[in-house]
């Protein structure tokens, strides 16, 4: 099914209607150091010899997703309207991150028919509640492990929730963002007595810089 997968993501690429978008050097230089540093931070957690690839899709419609060998796609919605801190966006990174490099896809066999577009793809990569909260602990690890205030990861989901109805190419079912948040505190909460506090950063230059030139890029 991950060649499937991998099959299908050609055909989302190669698309007449999807943009990605091309960033200048400076800006993608940024996002490869970002997704470099998790994983250089948690080598026993990603052993394939693979380059991250993060890309950018010029869309309105705030989404995320990754396809298998960490190829990672963000929406300029996403990026220009809810990512304002540099925290988020590496909550982001870790959690399809975490999906990509152990292949967490639903099985879904798909007959490739030549096109395929953002919410046919979305759709097709959506996973249960459970098994998406399993990723999210995951996420959580690998983010804390590469330095970044960990409690960015659950401020992003409650950042999905309060704005549930733009996220509904996410989640096809407002509900589920909800349960989706109560039970990551669940788990923060048991994990309260092993945190330490971190040691709040600011963003990077290099952040403000990358969103001044997405918020410039028109869909």
């Amino acid at each position: 099914y991950i060649e499937n997968l991998n099959e299908v993501g050609r055909f989302y690429i190669n698309n007449n209607e999807v943009k990605i978008v091309k960033l200048s050097i400076s800006s993608q230089k940024y996002l490869d150091e970002l997704g470099n540093k998790i994983v250089q931070n948690n080598e026993l957690f990603f052993k394939q010899n693979k380059k991250n690839q993060i890309k950018l899709v010029k869309s309105s419609e705030p989404f995320y997703f990754s396809l298998p060998n960490r190829k990672i796609f963000i929406s300029t919605g996403l990026i220009s309207r809810f990512i304002k801190h540099e925290g988020l966006l590496a909550s982001i990174i870790s959690y399809e991150l975490v999906r990509s490099e152990r292949n967490i896809y639903p099985t879904k066999l798909t007959i490739p028919t030549g096109t395929i577009d953002d919410s046919k793809l979305i759709e097709m990569l959506r996973l249960p509640l459970k098994m998406k909260v399993e990723v999210h602990k995951w996420g959580f690890h690998i983010l804390k492990r590469a330095g970044y205030d960990y409690d960015h990861y659950l401020g992003w989901i409650q950042i999905m929730n309060r704005n549930n109805k733009d996220f509904i190419i996410m989640k096809n079912d407002l509900r589920q963002i909800a349960r989706e948040e109560a039970l990551f505190k669940s788990f923060m909460i048991k994990q309260a007595g092993q945190l330490k506090e971190t040691r709040r950063f600011n963003s990077s230059k290099s952040f403000y810089k990358f969103i001044k030139e997405v918020s410039r890029t028109k869909v």
